[in-house]
């Protein structure tokens, strides 16, 4: 599917619709989805722009495993993700904006890739939440922008810890947990004096308590 205008309903790609590829195209809808990929796995979406007009998903990808997005644009408001993910892994998305509402992990959404890319929203660029413990591989943030009242947002229930760093937007990264499940400044309490998580704007960040929580972060964030 190419050089084509989507509306009204957007692109629904479900039920196994494996190995199908979409490029350069336009979705301008006020449904609830502007691309759904569910339970669809290898689909590439390229040098696309998909706008969802409502408070619905820009892309939604639930269940589906192996799918690229490149060099496209998803442009949402500020309530659903721009991007989101829930039982989704092994997903690569790249030289990608994704503008509104940020990116969103859910439900055990591993081993996905993020690099290349622009997220900016007006609440938490990157939000990750699980009922339980992510699996292995983490998924990787690399060589991307994100922007946001916080940039990262990880709430994995109590099994992950607190790494907290205020910046001139926010926080750059909180995690937030239980107190006393991890410990992941070495042999540093939670009720010590938290250590700085990222670096300034420029720098590479990496997670600290990457090993539990899962996520690896190799990201520009604004201080």
């Amino acid at each position: 599917i190419t050089q084509s205008y989507f509306g009204i309903a957007g692109i629904q790609l479900t039920a196994n619709s494996d190995s199908n590829a979409i490029s350069l195209s336009t979705v301008s809808t006020s449904g609830t989805y502007a691309l759904n990929v569910t339970n669809s796995s290898s689909n590439t979406i390229a040098d696309c722009s998909m706008t969802n007009n409502s408070s619905g998903y820009a892309a939604y990808l639930n269940g589906s495993s192996s799918n690229t997005i490149t060099r496209s644009t998803f442009t949402n408001g500020n309530s659903a993700s721009a991007l989101y993910l829930t039982g989704s892994s092994s997903n690569t998305i790249t030289q990608s904006y994704f503008m509104g509402a940020g990116v969103s992990l859910y439900s055990n959404s591993n081993s996905n890739t993020l690099s290349f890319s622009t997220v900016t929203a007006l609440w938490s660029a990157l939000q990750i939440n699980s009922t339980g413990k992510f699996g292995n591989p983490p998924s990787i943030v690399s060589s991307s922008y994100l922007q946001g009242r916080t940039a990262v947002d990880i709430d994995g229930g109590s099994d992950h810890a607190v790494a907290e760093r205020r910046g001139g937007l926010g926080h750059a990264i909180r995690v937030a947990c239980a107190e006393g499940n991890l410990h992941p400044f070495g042999d540093q309490s939670l009720d010590d004096e938290p250590a700085d998580a990222t670096r300034r704007a420029g720098d590479e960040c990496v997670l600290a308590c990457e090993s539990e929580v899962h996520l690896r972060l190799q990201c520009s964030v604004p201080s």
